[in-house]
């Protein structure tokens, strides 16, 4: 391989990462330098390592240093670019993200594909992408590379071609004189805005067929459907190139005002900004645009109100570009009229999408209609099968379904009806024998259109379905969605009458139930009680138990022994006719509420026998408890192997919070107290890996130790709250450690004064801190007697130090 083909190869960053690799600079300052995660960097050195044909980081640069790679190189290329024939035009403006786009278009034009089409909606960025590719691939094409735009043509694009490939091509078979002309050409070419000359897509077809090294980039709103053609789908700038977002608005702000820089409030509202935008490079432009009158704050606000204020006045722009909603109505208008109202109504659903059962229950659209609306780049379809608009996009038809009265109350009923549907399904799987937590899969991918069904039902009277839909709680509690359902439950509650006392009882079921994981003492024994007295004699009474027996084991918790075992007493008295059965869930909670009770009160010998027999599926995360319980009686043999047990079934089961709490107690097992920090580390890290979402296993961290906590199990607590800290450190995701480390001070105040006075300290002391939390801290020290010792420190020192 030449060192021409190894610099082409390498991309921009991992040139970057080889030339710190060079200076003798480790992963973690690599990482910092460059603002990448910890597993990016390693991710870029394994891609360094098989581009270089090297195994290590010693030979990686000693190879950079031999190609040249750091000295010459930029140079040398320039000035092969320089000699290569080609009209692209340069870019005025620098270029902002999209590397993974990049490299995939690059590895299939390299590679065997010979037709890409970049797919998108107007103002995605079609055409700079191309633009920027055909840059980077012009040393690799030595015949060049030709940039045709379409945008005000309706003839022939091959005639084009033979225009700018200067050919004095006539006739009526243009297409055999261009291909007889490029039939050895080793060349690349761009056709920019092809959507409105589909027609002629078989021409482009002919012309691969007839040439041997010819590639060809396409942007368009609509795919070509051509059997050659592999297609990119262009979004906004995503998660991953945020940066990249944040950089283009700055560079288009300081178009407006020069030397414009924005403190950390104005960063803050630029970033969501961005999101809100859904990333759309053109929308980020316009929106940048109005620094010069309001600020990032006052532009979030109207723009989340109305997309009229995303418009250009450049007068350098196309004509088609000038605004947002002209380039959506560009696209709606050329549907078909009954397409379009479907389309429509499309906007009834929540933000996170439906699938094509969804569609067609509720918009009467076939999955030919959405095959042309993907096609149309209306709607995209995510590797889980769900069709989504871009945020701007769902904004603009949603405004045009509120409109619309008629429609739009039709649409809802409709909707309602429909989810109403997914409730009973997801209440008859959480009753059926073979349950299983794949169920609450289903529910997160349907929970948002379930939320706005509910309020649907809850504004126009609907009592029935929510009475029978209310049993959902308990998938959205094992889901983890505890204050957002808890103030669901609040909100319906409040507005459903005293006469439907069935309602208001399950209701106050499933409020005390989030109530108890949320530690609400004071709220849980009212709701659990109240839903007692409303519930206790009639079909439901097994909800009502279910809230009595959380009650209990708070009282537990809390020291309160003999009043938790008299309301277990209580509970266990009453008679519940046969035909009556409890869902999983309740189920699950039935077996083990008297052993846990017994386990929280320090009665380890006498719950053993009893979690023993109480054959607790493996689903449930209460099947930690047994042992847990050989682990706190010294069982260590027993505990392990009960534990190595149910880690396979925790992860085939997705069960975030019992595959944590396995993790955290196989580490303290395995490991010396020296090993522990990095081992626990490292095994959460594994979670992320198998694909669990770092976001619930930081805050199962969180919760896990604030449980342990309660219950006397300090050590345990320290590590889970340590563990969730470095995960977040590892990750980047400084806001987000020190709102949960002000929240793990806040638990400390009353049972540990002196460690949550070291914690605050280390909080307001922090470097990186964001200040509003700096603050936090510091308004919570004025409250707390100071520590005798220097508690300033990193939190995750204060959190360690705690632990011996």
């Amino acid at each position: 391989m030449t060192v021409s083909e190894i610099t082409l190869d390498l991309t921009e960053r991992e040139i970057e990462i080889l030339e710190l690799l060079n200076e003798g600079l480790k992963n973690k300052e690599i990482a910092t330098r460059t603002h990448l995660t910890l597993y990016t960097v390693k991710w870029y050195l394994k891609q360094i390592y098989s581009k270089l044909y090297v195994s290590n980081r010693t030979q990686a640069a000693s190879k950079a240093r031999e190609l040249g790679l750091f000295q010459e190189d930029a140079k040398r290329i320039s000035r092969e670019m320089a000699a290569i024939r080609t009209n692209l035009p340069e870019s005025v403006m620098p270029f902002f993200g999209r590397e993974g786009d990049i490299e995939q278009v690059k590895d299939w034009l390299l590679g065997d594909m010979r037709l890409v089409t970049l797919h998108g909606i107007g103002g995605m960025g079609k055409t700079r992408l191309a633009l920027e590719v055909g840059h980077r691939l012009l040393p690799a094409f030595t015949d060049g590379v030709y940039f045709i735009s379409l945008t005000a043509s309706d003839i022939n694009p091959l005639h084009l071609l033979a225009d700018t490939l200067t050919l004095n091509a006539s006739g009526t078979d243009v297409t055999a004189q261009v291909a007889t002309y490029l039939h050895n050409k080793h060349m690349l070419l761009i056709f920019d805005n092809f959507e409105h000359l589909l027609p002629y897509a078989t021409e482009i077809s002919h012309l691969l067929e007839q040439t041997r090294n010819l590639r060809i980039i396409v942007t368009s709103r609509e795919i070509l459907n051509l059997s050659h053609e592999v297609v990119i789908p262009l979004q906004g700038l995503t998660s991953e190139d945020s940066d990249a977002a944040y950089q283009l608005y700055i560079q288009r702000a300081r178009s407006s005002i020069g030397n414009y820089t924005p403190d950390s409030a104005e960063s803050a509202y630029i970033h969501k900004i961005c999101k809100l935008v859904g990333g759309m490079p053109l929308a980020i432009e316009m929106v940048a645009g109005w620094v010069s009158v309001m600020s990032a704050a006052e532009t979030y606000e109207r723009v989340k109100r109305n997309i009229d204020l995303l418009t250009s006045d450049e007068h350098d722009r196309p004509q088609r570009h000038q605004s947002i909603r002209a380039i959506f109505d560009y696209s709606l208008e050329s549907l078909p009229y009954d397409l379009k109202q479907a389309v429509i109504k499309l906007g009834i659903f929540h933000y996170e999408g439906f699938t094509l059962k969804d569609a067609e229950a509720v918009a009467d659209l076939s999955p030919l209609a959405l095959r042309q609306l993907t096609q149309a780049a209306l709607l995209q379809r995510d590797t889980d099968g769900r069709f989504k608009f871009h945020p701007l996009i769902r904004q603009y038809i949603t405004a045009l379904l509120r409109a619309d009265e008629t429609l739009y109350s039709e649409t809802k009923d409709a909707h309602g009806a429909h989810y109403f549907k997914f409730s009973e399904y997801l209440v008859d799987q959480l009753n059926a024998p073979n349950f299983s937590l794949r169920l609450i899969d289903e529910f997160r991918a349907g929970g948002g259109n379930l939320l706005l069904a509910w309020r649907h039902a809850l504004r126009q009277g609907y009592y029935d379905w929510l009475l029978s839909a209310t049993e959902v709680g308990y998938i959205t509690e094992m889901a983890g969605n505890w204050d957002l359902s808890l103030k669901m439950y609040y909100d319906t509650l409040a507005k459903t009458p005293e006469s439907e006392t069935l309602l208001r009882g399950r209701l106050l079921a499933l409020i005390s139930v989030f109530e108890g994981r949320l530690y609400y003492m004071e709220r849980l024994e009212t709701s659990a009680r109240e839903s007692w007295e409303l519930l206790k004699d009639s079909d439901y009474v097994w909800d009502a138990r279910a809230a009595m027996q959380y009650l209990a084991l708070l009282k537990a918790i809390m020291g309160a022994g003999d009043e938790a075992f008299a309301i277990l007493d209580k509970v266990d008295a009453k008679s519940i006719p046969s035909h009556l059965q409890p869902n999983a869930y309740v189920d699950s909670l039935n077996r083990i509420a008297r052993p846990l009770a017994l386990m929280y009160t320090h009665q380890l010998e006498q719950a053993r026998p009893l979690l023993e027999r109480a054959k607790v599926p493996t689903w449930s995360e209460s099947v930690i408890y047994l042992p847990e319980c050989y682990y706190l009686l010294g069982m260590e043999d027993k505990a392990h192997q009960s534990l190595v047990r149910l880690y396979t079934a925790a992860l085939d089961n997705r069960n975030h919070r019992l595959a944590q709490m396995i993790v955290l107690y196989l580490t303290l097992l395995e490991h010396d107290d020296a090993d522990i920090p990095n081992a626990l580390t490292h095994n959460l890290r594994e979670l992320i890996n198998i694909g669990f979402k770092y976001q619930f296993i930081v805050r199962n961290g969180f919760y896990f130790g604030v449980m342990s906590m309660m219950r006397g199990l300090q050590r345990e607590a320290f590590y889970s709250w340590y563990g969730a800290m470095r995960l977040l450190d590892d990750l980047h995701e400084i806001s987000l450690k020190y709102q949960y480390a002000n929240q793990i001070a806040g638990h400390l105040v009353s049972l540990m004064p002196e460690k949550a006075f070291a914690l605050y300290d280390a909080i307001a002391n922090a470097s990186d801190a964001p200040e509003r939390l700096k603050e936090q801290a510091r308004n919570h020290l004025l409250n707390l007697p100071p520590v005798s010792e220097d508690s300033t420190g990193d939190v995750n020192k204060v959190l360690l130090a705690s632990i011996h």
